[in-house]
């Protein structure tokens, strides 16, 4: 999978770094930002999770509303990533990024799409820390390229097991192929709580 990727999202308020050691056993500083919101559309939504485009339109009434408050949880799903993020497209503020990692996953469903979230990871190599300065805590606009192991998802045969999954709205996982979608239904139960007021 390859998938360009040009939206705007929330950055985190907060950039950790951390002494990782790497496969060689060799030490290095690894930058950590989170963000939230990224507006993506349904067949970027399918890329992003792994599956054949338009399986998640099952996901979807004839309006294009989701079927239910969900939110999508990719265990185990991780991206490379490189490209920018830039306060806004007439900044000179702006943070480069090659060969980041993006995991974390996780698509908030809305209307027509959803809204992405996740961390992304970088080795540090220079003054990024002054970079991501400006940034915190902002709405950025991001220009990524994406791109898996380019492995064959065997999820698109399993899509309409989502459906059958969140029917009853009470969450589940779906697992084919190596990976695991957890589903949840975001919108919290009343059912069975006695309402308080007057007798």
């Amino acid at each position: 999978m390859k998938l360009n990727l040009s939206t705007v999202v929330l950055v985190a308020k907060g950039l950790s770094m951390k002494r990782q050691k790497a496969n060689d056993e060799t030490e290095h500083v690894i930058a950590h930002l989170r963000f939230t919101d990224a507006t993506i559309s349904r067949d970027e939504m399918d890329e992003i999770i792994g599956i054949q485009i338009g399986s998640t339109a099952l996901l979807f009434d004839e309006q294009g509303a989701p079927v239910a408050r969900l939110r999508l949880g990719l265990d185990g799903r991780e991206l490379t990533l490189s490209g920018k993020v830039q306060h806004n497209e007439d900044s000179k503020t702006s943070l480069e990024l090659v060969d980041a990692d993006l995991k974390g996953i996780s698509i908030h469903l809305q209307k027509l799409g959803g809204l992405l979230c996740g961390t992304v990871s970088w080795r540090v190599r220079g003054d990024e820390a002054e970079d991501c300065e400006a940034l915190l805590g902002q709405q950025c606009t991001v220009k990524w390229r994406l791109q898996d192991s380019g492995q064959q998802d065997l999820l698109a045969g399993a899509a309409r097991k989502l459906v059958d999954t969140v029917s009853g709205l009470g969450g589940g996982t779906l697992s084919a192929g190596g990976k695991t979608v957890r589903i949840r239904d975001s919108q919290r139960q009343s059912r069975g709580r006695p309402r308080k007021g007057r007798k």
